[in-house]
């Protein structure tokens, strides 16, 4: 866009407003990975065609690049209970200091500063130190084994806001959201979020791809709250974005450059 044509208009989130009819949002996956549908919109001429994702081989060239994020979806949401047996809903965001983390939590009650909340049968123990901007919580825990522990058994995948459905009602045949919210590539832990345009290929896909002679280049961007946050100011240029970590290894800057 130009920036003669950017107006007031353009930075109100009404602006972007759309309606996505409910039975069109898959609550669940497709079968197989690569059989998910894919939208091509060929900019020259505006053109739109539907296909299917493993088709994408189509759209990609000998000498292209192929840039990947290898980050790892954490099991992050637990659940928990207060000291006076009120249910708690958590996500972790990250580890800020040793066994210090940030957790965006949900109850019923306000939650106060220096309470208790007890996860997993009550096995591991956390302590409310203070509340942040964003709403998350710092939270200590008691015991940083245990609670690594935990989250690796029984925390759920943080599915997205619009999957309408609990993360345990599955079909064990089909899918299982702890291997399909995440890329067959994922490899770095550390995303409360999958790269959702990765989740579609396969080791088949990645395979043709190298053989065509496209490279694949992989860096890490760890998802995080911001893709939860609502953006709640109308001129969404006054919205503040939470920080992420990323690191891109001079081996994909080389890889990057030289294709371009």
């Amino acid at each position: 866009m130009h920036k003669s044509s950017m107006n007031a208009e353009t930075y109100k989130i009404s602006h972007y407003d759309y309606d996505i009819p409910k039975q069109l949002i898959a609550q669940c996956p497709t079968a197989k990975r690569d059989e998910s549908r894919l939208l091509v919109l060929h900019r020259k001429n505006g053109r739109i065609e539907h296909r299917k994702f493993y088709e994408i081989i189509e759209y990609l060239n000998c000498g292209d690049v192929l840039v990947l994020n290898d980050t790892k979806v954490a099991p992050a949401r637990i659940i928990g209970s207060r000291a006076t047996g009120g249910r708690v809903e958590g996500l972790i965001i990250k580890e800020i200091n040793y066994n210090t983390w940030e957790v965006l939590l949900r109850s019923n009650h306000r939650l106060k500063e220096n309470e208790y909340l007890y996860f997993d049968n009550n096995t591991v123990k956390g302590k409310l130190l203070c509340q942040h901007d964003t709403g998350g919580w710092t939270v200590k825990f008691e015991d940083r084994k245990k609670f690594i522990e935990m989250l690796e058994n029984s925390g759920r995948m943080p599915l997205p806001p619009y999957i309408k459905r609990n993360p345990e009602d599955k079909s064990p045949e089909i899918y299982d959201d702890k291997d399909r919210y995440q890329t067959i590539y994922a490899k770095k832990m550390g995303a409360i979020a999958a790269p959702t345009a990765g989740l579609h290929f396969t080791k088949d896909i990645l395979q043709k791809i190298t053989n065509k002679g496209i490279k694949i280049a992989y860096i890490t961007l760890h998802v995080g709250l911001g893709t939860f946050k609502t953006i709640k100011e109308e001129d969404f240029r006054q919205h503040t974005i939470h920080k992420e970590f990323y690191n891109i290894p001079n081996e994909a800057i080389e890889t990057i450059n030289k294709a371009k």
